[in-house]
């Protein structure tokens, strides 16, 4: 277990790399991307919580994502099959995590079907939308049959147990005090990245304006985590912000931030401009991992009430 570490850390790297690859097939925002997971939140709270299973399942999270994007792309039954199977491994990985995607599937397929409303109603897209009901009903159903074998009633019993008193209308009263509280105490701090939220925000913006399948599942994932942070209290915001692609909205942000400044400067400054934003972004996040590496290097390695 103490090397576990070893392995995951560069499987969510990659899985990251694969998630933006497959699904923008943009070379650039894909490397920006899986720099930024490289010292990111996963990483470094995984190290420190010893929060393996969280930090597996997210692999999974990234792998089902690309898998499925694709599919959307392509409409092959190969990557159909593949994301089914992906889904389904996470549901036996680690069923919290999978509980948060399929209220994320949920979300996109809402979006999806609105969006169908608005434009045409175009035949291809509505049998995507069948395909991603039928990915959310074998997933269901393999759950069902998993709680029948288990003699439990599994996700939903276990989802009240955490959601009871730690959700209220009177933190959403105190988001800003509960997250300014989170960010400072939770996991010894780690979640403290200033630059890396500043440009998540920023991404953020420019994945909802956007229209392509990518940005609309980000969409979708923002969505589906908005809310129960709004209303969460300190034990359910690291969660959620655990599970955020928060490298994956940086990357968006630092892409349209280069292209900016190609469009407002002359050649030989704007590459002058990008080489420093680059170094500038790059060294920000590098100093925040060694940072936090070197805080974890002085404390007990232990594990985390939460996972699970």
């Amino acid at each position: 277990i103490r090397y576990m570490p070893l392995f995951l850390g560069p499987l969510l790297i990659f899985s990251v790399f694969f998630f933006m690859r497959e699904a923008s097939n943009n070379l650039s925002t894909s490397i920006f991307a899986m720099l930024f997971t490289a010292f990111s939140f996963p990483v470094i709270v995984g190290m420190y919580g010893a929060l393996l299973s969280n930090w597996l399942a997210l692999s999974e999270v990234f792998i089902f994502s690309g898998l499925l994007l694709r599919f959307i792309q392509r409409k092959s039954i190969r990557f159909f099959l593949l994301a089914i199977s992906t889904l389904l491994l996470l549901l036996f990985t680690h069923v919290y995590t999978w509980a948060m995607l399929m209220v994320v599937l949920f979300t996109y397929l809402i979006l999806l079907f609105i969006r169908w409303l608005h434009k045409g109603r175009s035949p291809s897209d509505f049998k995507i939308i069948m395909m991603i009901m039928c990915i959310i009903g074998i997933s269901l159903v393999v759950d069902f049959l998993r709680n029948i074998a288990l003699g439990s009633f599994g996700l939903a019993t276990e989802t009240l147990k955490i959601s009871y008193g730690n959700f209220s209308l009177s933190f959403a009263a105190r988001c800003w005090d509960v997250t300014v509280s989170t960010l400072k105490y939770e996991m010894a701090g780690f979640y403290g990245n200033p630059i890396a939220f500043f440009l998540a925000l920023m991404g953020s913006f420019i994945t909802v304006l956007g229209d392509i399948p990518l940005n609309l599942y980000l969409t979708s994932w923002l969505i589906a985590s908005s809310f129960p942070f709004v209303f969460g209290n300190r034990i359910m915001q690291p969660r959620i912000l655990y599970n955020l692609p928060i490298n994956v909205f940086e990357a968006f942000a630092v892409i349209y931030i280069i292209k900016f400044a190609k469009q407002t400067q002359g050649n030989s400054s704007s590459r002058i401009l990008c080489l420093l934003l680059i170094a500038i972004v790059i060294l920000m996040n590098i100093n925040y991992g060694f940072r936090c590496m070197f805080t974890l290097s002085q404390i007990e390695f232990h594990k985390t009430s939460w996972e699970g």
